[in-house]
């Protein structure tokens, strides 16, 4: 047993850290305006602050509780990894359903217990979901599929 909880100490940290990291790239590249006529950093800043906040209120209770130390899990960072990178080579050459499918997929192998029919059940899912979505509700004129050939 360790003497400090680090994986709400690294949580902590990480949020602390984006919320930070927003906010002070928020002041300095946007305007904030006011409270009545805001301007387009207010809303990011806010959101860093808060964010913060956040890291804050699990970062300092984390050192005065026990906890383990967080074992990574490289497996599933390379399956995520592979998912979002052959998301991102297919959707424009494929279209948006093929790519969303192989997302899925591969993405799929992060957690050992998914059985491939049900990760091709949900990639079904989720290609549905984009269309009703993406199509549909936004009206965005995205490929669907393609065949670069």
């Amino acid at each position: 047993m360790f003497s400090r909880d680090y994986k709400d100490i690294i949580a902590g940290a990480v949020l602390l850290g984006l919320g930070l990291f927003a906010s002070v790239y928020g002041m300095n590249t946007m305007k904030m305006g006011t409270v009545a006529q805001m301007g387009p950093g207010f809303f990011p800043v806010t959101l860093g602050f808060i964010l913060s906040g956040f890291g804050i209120a699990i970062f300092i209770p984390a050192f005065f509780r026990s906890g383990e130390l967080p074992q990574p899990d490289l497996r599933s960072f390379l399956a995520v990894a592979a998912s979002l990178l052959a998301f991102g080579l297919m959707v424009r050459p494929f279209g948006l359903l093929p790519a969303i499918f192989t997302l899925t997929i591969i993405a799929s192998f992060a957690d050992s217990k998914l059985a491939l029919w049900r990760a091709a059940l949900l990639g079904l899912a989720l290609s549905a979901m984009a269309v009703l979505i993406f199509r549909f509700g936004l009206g965005l004129q995205i490929r669907l599929i393609a065949w670069p050939w």
